[in-house]
Formats: C-alpha cells, structure tokens, sequence
C-alpha cells in the first residue's frame, strides 16, 4: 500500500504540533483530514494545513515541513514516519515503538526522553539530542538516534541507556550527567565531554577540544571489545561498513571523579573511514 503522504500546503507563522500524527492515532481515525492539530493557541483540522493521500496509517510520509513544526512522532509505540524535508523540534519527544527517517535536518530536543524506538537523521540536528527535559530525570532510556550531518550542545544529558551516533562533529557538553548508555561521535567534538557523568561510555573520533580536569587519564589501551562493537555496527547496512576499518586503539579516560563517576571516554587512535 502507498504510504498516507502529508503535503504542507500553508506557510507556517507559528509552531504546528503534528503530535497527533503517528501510525497509533491515525490507525483509529476514520477520516486523517479531521483529526485536530495545535497551531500556536489554536486547533486546526490536518486537512486545513496538508494535502492528504495514500491510504497505509502503518507508515506516514511528511513532505513541505519546515523549522516550525514540532513534537513530530512524539509518544508514536510502533510503525514509520518518513520526514522529507526539516523534521522540527522535539521529533520523537518520548516515542515508544517504532522508526523516524527525516531526510533533511532536525531542531532541538530530537529523540528527548524517548524509551524506544530508532530515528534517522541525514542531515544535522540542534542541542539536546536525547537528553532529559527540564522536569525528567533521565534523558533517553533506550532506542539508537543516528545524526549523520552535525550536531549540537549537550547531546545525550542524563541518558539513561540506548546509544546516540553523530557521523559528523558535535558542540559542547556531550554526555553532560550520563547515567548510562552510549554515545559515539565520528568528527570534531567540542569541549568538556562527559561533564558530570556518572556511567556510561562516549566514543570519540577524534580528541576534544578540552578534557575536563576531572576525568582521569588513563593512558593507551587495547580495548578488544570494541572489535566486536564495530563488527555488529558494520553490519547493520551499508552506510555503516566503514566500521571495519576501526581499531581498537583509544586513549582512555574515566570519570567524571568530582561526581564520582565510572564512566568511560574512549578517543580512537584508529579510526580510518
């Protein structure tokens, strides 16, 4: 079956909560066009805002979105969403279940506080990728966030588990409080990796701009079981088979000793792509 397609068809002038568009919400809805949307303060009817087609509510394409939606795929527990333009902020707020592919570039918050789930991004994305809001506890508790383009400040905070790959560089504060998860960065990072981190493990590609004088070094190590980690990540398709090239190589730090942490940052010494 065609995917059900969402063409935007009005200029956004404010922010356009598509929250209600996952496969969970439109499998119940017997006309897609009525369901109610937040624009700014007021509800708006999805047919007032996008040209609607195809028929299969398993698997959602969105097309003419811009930096003005939000919450895309937000609470979504199984199915697809295929963004194919700029994928807002808070994409994949919370999910559950399921897959988000935006072949184009994201805002802030993507993936926050989500507890499963997978979200591919082609472009870049903005701060606070899988991190925990301002009220949780935790950032992301499971699932796998991929950024193949740049990203931002303060990736991951307060991860609780799952892991978050940047293909390109990142800002600041990566892994700021961990708790545990993973966290792998193939460019440039920016300064104070693993701030505050408790567990949990950061993978760099290349050294940061600043170490944080807290966390222990450890000198060069062989970590073997890398090898396998880059074995299974090179098998998940073919954008990922560089992996085997990557060694296993890395200068090790630990910490963050200020809060007592057992975390590990790892920069690899062999990282040929």
């Amino acid at each position: 079956m065609k995917p059900l397609i969402f063409t935007l068809k009005k200029k956004l002038q404010r922010r356009l909560d598509l929250s209600a568009l996952t496969p969970d919400r439109l499998a119940a809805a017997q006309e897609p066009a009525e369901i109610e949307l937040e624009y700014g303060a007021s509800p708006v009817r999805a047919g007032e805002m996008f040209s609607i087609s195809g028929e299969d509510a398993g698997h959602i394409e969105l097309r003419r979105t811009t930096a003005l939606v939000t919450r895309i795929g937000a609470h979504m527990t199984q199915g697809q969403i295929s963004v194919k333009a700029h994928g807002g902020s808070y994409l994949g707020y919370r999910m559950r279940g399921g897959t988000i592919r935006v072949n184009g570039d994201c805002g802030d918050w993507l993936g926050c506080d989500m507890d499963w789930g997978r979200i591919d991004v082609e472009g870049d994305a903005g701060d606070y990728i899988g991190a925990g809001t301002r009220t949780g506890m935790y950032g992301m508790r499971d699932g796998l966030i991929t950024v193949w383009g740049n990203a931002g400040n303060r990736i991951g905070e307060k991860m609780r588990r799952g892991m978050i790959m940047i293909g390109a560089d990142a800002g600041d504060f990566s892994g700021a409080c961990m708790v545990a998860g993973t966290i792998l960065i193939l460019g440039k990072s920016g300064k104070l990796p693993g701030y505050g981190m408790k567990r949990g493990t950061i993978i760099l590609g290349r050294r940061p701009d600043r170490i944080g004088a807290t966390l222990a070094n450890c000198g060069v190590l062989k970590m073997e079981y890398l090898r396998l980690f880059f074995k299974q990540l090179s098998r998940m398709g073919s954008r990922y088979r560089f992996f085997r090239n990557f060694g296993p190589e890395v200068r090790m730090y630990t910490g963050d000793t200020a809060n007592n942490g057992k975390g590990e940052i790892m920069v690899l010494l062999n990282a040929a792509r």
